[in-house]
């Protein structure tokens, strides 16, 4: 049955706060704000089973719940979902007019002040100091831990102490390698895919095909193309079973994990890398990859494609294929950046806000079994029919790991020399090691204390 879609306006805030609304987007790329709107009026509802989880949430009818975004920006999808919690749960959403940047600047004010919202969004970048700041509450209560739609890789990478403190939101935050499908013809390279169809494709076949990718001007010095490129670092050490950090049980803290062998493999295979003049640090591959100056791009589905439309403005053809599972692995792992919806502390409707969280992992995830026309379209904008299939068979089997190095309390002083031997100067991990370590043992004292 048709259903309105959610009024602009409804109840804009009991809160006694005023928020300038700024351009940019979120820190990792993500926003809760979606695609842009297409101005149609109305979209079809559907009808999701009554679950054990939903129980959980059913005193919460006639209440409302505070959200950070505004209606306005939503896309065809994200107001169907909107409407559809709504009347799913007889409950009303308050909206915050205020982007992602000015959201995690004032979070620590508004939880002071008793006016936080009762869902809001944490990444990879956010997490630690989020956590270790008493912004996130603890939600294990709200937990139906048996439901099929708690991702608990994401579950376990926030936890502490034995809490949860964030769920994931149904996205695809696993990096796969995108690469240049009609370059690589040309270059008579062997196709990725194809060499991980056949177990070929590993760390040593991937940097040796980023070798044989890069191409330099008539002068064989300037490069042309480089053969792999990519923002996250972390991703050679995460797919190698690594980790810079790990949550010590004993010490009921995160400590460095720099000295773990899967770890400094990870690193010198990075250092490998731009050694080789494969890669070039400074390069992110967003715009790169369409204009042909990197052969392989290392990102996640919505942001290597859908936020730059490659599929419509890129004339090469576009193959896809999962990370390599590294020498040092136990297991395939996806390396990944989380996002995740948490409930902030002093939330004055957090079970509200666990609904929320609940109904919009469970509804992105039932979209295409519900074969449902706005999420198709959605998916469609950041991955092929063939891409689907590949992504998600891989999806299905690897374990998703991430990094928090980013959240770490100033972190972004910390980083370039943290990297800078490594990546640019091409030491060895071992090499490094030890002036890595003491910046790294510096940030988690400054995070955890």
């Amino acid at each position: 049955m048709k259903k309105r879609i959610v009024k602009l306006l409804c109840l804009v805030l009991s809160m006694m706060m005023i928020f300038s609304v700024a351009s940019c987007g979120g820190d990792d790329g993500n926003d809760d704000t979606g695609e842009e709107n297409d101005g149609a009026e109305e979209v079809e509802s559907i009808e999701l089973e009554w679950t054990e989880q939903d129980e959980m949430f059913k005193s919460i009818a006639g209440t409302s719940i505070t959200k950070i975004g505004s209606p306005s920006e939503l896309s065809d999808y994200e107001k169907q979902v909107v409407n559809e919690f709504m009347e799913r749960y007889d409950v009303t959403i308050n909206w915050v007019p205020m982007t992602y940047n000015e959201y995690t600047e004032s979070l620590p004010q508004l939880v002071a002040s008793g006016n936080a919202p009762d869902t809001a969004v944490m990444t990879d970048a956010t997490s630690l100091s989020f956590m270790y700041q008493g912004l996130c509450m603890p939600i294990n209560e709200y937990l139906d831990l048996d439901d099929p739609y708690w991702d608990m890789d994401v579950l376990e990478a926030y936890s502490m102490d034995g809490n949860y403190y964030a769920v994931n939101t149904g996205e695809i935050d696993t990096f796969f390698v995108y690469y240049n499908k009609t370059l690589f013809q040309e270059l008579g390279l062997e196709d990725p895919y194809t060499l991980y169809q056949n177990g070929q494709w590993t760390y040593d076949k991937m940097r040796e095909i980023a070798k044989a990718a890069t191409i330099y001007e008539e002068d064989n010095t300037t490069v042309k193309t480089y053969g792999i490129g990519t923002h996250a670092y972390e991703v050679f050490i995460l797919g190698n079973g690594g980790n810079y950090l790990t949550y010590d049980e004993t010490q009921g803290t995160y400590v460095s994990n720099l000295k773990d062998a899967a770890t400094v493999a990870g690193l010198n295979y990075l250092r490998d890398l731009c050694a080789d003049g494969s890669m070039d640090p400074s390069i992110q591959g967003f715009t790169e990859f369409p204009a042909r100056k990197i052969a392989m791009f290392v990102e996640r589905p919505m942001n290597a494609i859908s936020n730059y439309d490659l599929y419509n403005t890129m004339e090469d053809e576009i193959g896809v294929v999962p990370f390599p599972q590294g020498p040092n692995a136990d297991k395939p792992y996806g390396p990944s950046i989380f996002v995740t919806n948490f409930v902030p502390t002093n939330a004055k409707n957090p079970l509200g806000g666990m609904a929320w969280n609940y109904y919009y992992v469970r509804r992105l995830i039932e979209g295409e079994n519900m074969n449902d026309e706005t999420w198709l379209a959605r998916q469609r904008k950041m991955m092929s029919e063939e891409h689907e299939a590949i992504i998600y068979e891989y999806l299905d089997k690897c374990t998703k790991i991430s990094s928090k190095l980013d959240s770490l309390v100033g972190w972004n002083n910390y980083r370039d020399q943290f990297w800078s031997d490594l990546i640019w100067n091409h030491r060895t991990a071992e090499e490094v090691s030890a002036s890595m370590e003491n910046i790294l043992n510096t940030a988690i004292k400054d995070t955890v204390e």
